[in-house]
């Protein structure tokens, strides 16, 4: 987007919304529980406690790291996070590139772990109901 084209009506933000952060959290649980449906033999196990630890430190340091940056003195996170998510949404969110509008931001950040998380968890079913799967 070209910077005269940038609209001044609109809030930019460069924190994302605590729901956003949530919503990840939350996709990746889904991934680890849909990784599970694969469960064999002790072998199988190991290795998907491995990748479940891999996929919420994963999404764990990001949300440890956003928190830790906001500090008492700094006034922006606070009005930030009082900011109701549809207006996150309506607003801009500032990359280091550019500016996009907050709802195609969230759908860049939560589409591909959810993705994944949706596709394993389908894998996972068609394995089951075929008696291809785990215990």
């Amino acid at each position: 987007m070209n910077k005269d084209t940038v609209r001044p009506n609109r809030s930019a933000s460069q924190q994302l919304h605590p729901l956003i952060y949530l919503a990840l959290v939350g996709a990746a649980l889904a991934f680890a529980l849909a990784a599970w449906t694969f469960a064999d033999d002790s072998y199988t196990d190991y290795i998907l406690a491995i990748v479940t630890g891999f996929a919420l430190t994963a999404v764990g340091l990001p949300l440890i790291l956003s928190r830790v940056g906001r500090t008492s003195a700094d006034s922006k996170p606070r009005a930030h996070r009082s900011e109701p998510l549809r207006e996150w949404m309506q607003g801009d969110f500032e990359t280091w590139q550019d500016r996009v509008k907050g709802a195609n931001a969230a759908v860049e950040i939560l589409l591909p772990l959810s993705a994944i998380a949706i596709g394993m968890l389908a894998i996972g079913i068609v394995l089951h109901l075929t008696g291809h799967g785990g215990a």
